[in-house]
């Protein structure tokens, strides 16, 4: 019985292997085919033609006359980087929060009085343009880096005798457990609202913005863990700098269960991503991808290979990481979907 269990585990895990490999593949592929091209490209006078209907259509066409079949390479396009991008965007923004949090504390960090009213004025000077100026992304970016940078220039604070001590891991957790009272929903409506027309990187930034604070938490609880450990206290004995610290000790220590949650969370991407497309917000409306053929296909029920191709599409994609990578975690606790 355990060996045939061994056998079928292998079968599940090298089919999951190559489902990856072929999703990575064909979204490399269609960056050179210009994908996006060919699956808007619209023929009237094939409309709703069924797969093997039309050889020109091996997968058929939907109400536009648009290939299916360019539609699932577009959306493997689509699907990949939307994913890689919100994956490093949300590990590196959490992880130097959580850096911040764990390993200043309440009583580490001081800052001088100018430096609380610069980083007040360029708070303010931020929002005002982030929610009346088109380029939100740029001042959202900006006022991130205005605060880490802040931070780390500051990093050796503790040894200044006058300045105001910031509780900066109280004001951070205090901030992710208002954000954990909001409803999801809430969230994607609010900020797709301050949004003035539809972007990839809008959907990016909404994505990151959801799953950072769980990196916040988790890489916060991981430091906590080490901070006292004795290398990370011979470290600072011998005047390492935070940076280095942080980069060469920290880190290493720490990103295995968290690249166990970034794979995981590619999961979770996809299926906001589709959602998000599949109630017509987020993406660009001439942006094909598969939550917007699922969509497409509540025009016309009858034409099948609208919803299951595309919806076949995302399962077993989402089946393949979570089985390919549960079955190599050694902690489960990660998962978040």
């Amino acid at each position: 019985m355990n060996k045939s269990n061994n056998i079928l585990s292998k079968v599940k895990n090298r089919g999951s292997l190559l489902v990856l490999t072929l999703f990575i593949l064909t979204a490399i592929i269609a960056v050179f085919i210009d994908s996006q091209s060919l699956a808007s490209a619209t023929d009237l006078n094939n409309i709703y033609k069924a797969p093997f209907e039309n050889s020109d259509y091996p997968l058929g066409t939907d109400d536009l006359g648009r290939s299916v079949f360019y539609g699932l390479i577009n959306g493997a396009k689509i699907t990949l980087f939307i994913a890689i991008i919100t994956s490093v965007l949300s590990l590196v923004i959490g992880l130097l929060f959580a850096f911040v949090a764990a390993y200043y504390g309440n009583d580490k960090l001081k800052l001088n009085r100018l430096s609380i009213i610069g980083l007040g004025i360029i708070t303010f000077v931020c929002l005002f343009y982030f929610i009346y100026s088109s380029h939100k992304l740029l001042f959202f970016s900006a006022w991130l880096l205005s605060i880490l940078g802040t931070f780390f220039i500051n990093r050796r604070s503790s040894k200044i005798k006058t300045g105001i001590k910031i509780p900066i891991d109280t004001l951070i957790l205090k901030i992710l457990e208002i954000l954990k009272t909001l409803p999801g929903i809430f969230i994607v409506l609010l900020f797709l609202s301050l949004f003035d027309n539809r972007s990839i990187w809008n959907v990016i930034f909404l994505i990151t913005f959801v799953r950072t604070p769980v990196i916040i938490r988790l890489g916060r609880s991981e430091i906590l863990k080490i901070k006292s450990q004795e290398y990370i206290l011979a470290a600072e004995g011998m005047g390492i700098g935070t940076s280095r610290l942080f980069l060469n000790h920290i880190i290493p220590n720490i990103i295995s269960p968290l690249r166990t949650f970034l794979v995981y969370g590619i999961a979770s991407t996809v299926l906001i991503e589709s959602v998000l497309s599949f109630l017509g917000l987020g993406l660009p409306i001439e942006t094909v991808s598969w939550g917007s053929m699922l969509s497409s296909s509540r025009q016309f029920f009858s034409a099948w290979w609208l919803a299951i191709l595309p919806g076949l599409a995302i399962f077993i994609l989402i089946y393949s990481l979570r089985h390919f990578f549960t079955s190599r975690a050694e902690d489960q606790e990660y998962f978040y979907i």
